[in-house]
């Protein structure tokens, strides 16, 4: 073999390893954004709830879940088929007592936002009522981080 040839071998080796070690970082990457993003998910949850609401006064349950790891909880008035505007009550839930953590009244696009206790309260629920407009089916849209 002579020194020509042998530089060739070793540019296509090198160039070889370079790509394979380029082909591992990137799936390396990979799986480091999909382990953050399974994680993100884990601890923000969202989801879209459409219920029927009755006339003014009757107060109905929007969603119940568990606390986990959440520290706030997120509603937004998004759609309706009636009401102009909703009363919202965000509780948090245990064994021994329900608790009231925020009372608002949203129109049409307006969010709530309620910080929650995660040590005292197993879960959360959020009921909503009309307040003006007539009833019928509203959507929601709540978040839980």
């Amino acid at each position: 073999m002579t020194k020509h040839t042998i530089r060739k071998i070793s540019a296509i080796l090198c160039g070889v390893l370079l790509c394979a070690g380029t082909a591992q970082a990137g799936i390396y990457m990979r799986q480091k954004d999909l382990v953050a993003e399974q994680k993100k998910q884990m601890t923000c949850r969202e989801e879209d709830y459409r219920v029927s609401l009755g006339n003014n006064g009757t107060e109905k349950e929007i969603c119940r879940a568990p606390i986990n790891d959440a520290t706030k909880v997120a509603v937004v008035f998004q759609g309706t088929g009636g009401p102009e505007k909703v009363k919202i009550r965000i509780y948090q839930s245990g064994e021994q007592s329900d608790e009231i953590v925020k009372v608002e009244t949203l129109p049409l696009g307006d969010a709530a936002a309620v910080s929650i206790d995660r040590d005292a309260f197993d879960e959360f629920y959020i009921t909503a009522e009309v307040t003006e407009g007539m009833g019928g089916n509203a959507t929601f849209r709540v978040s839980w981080t």
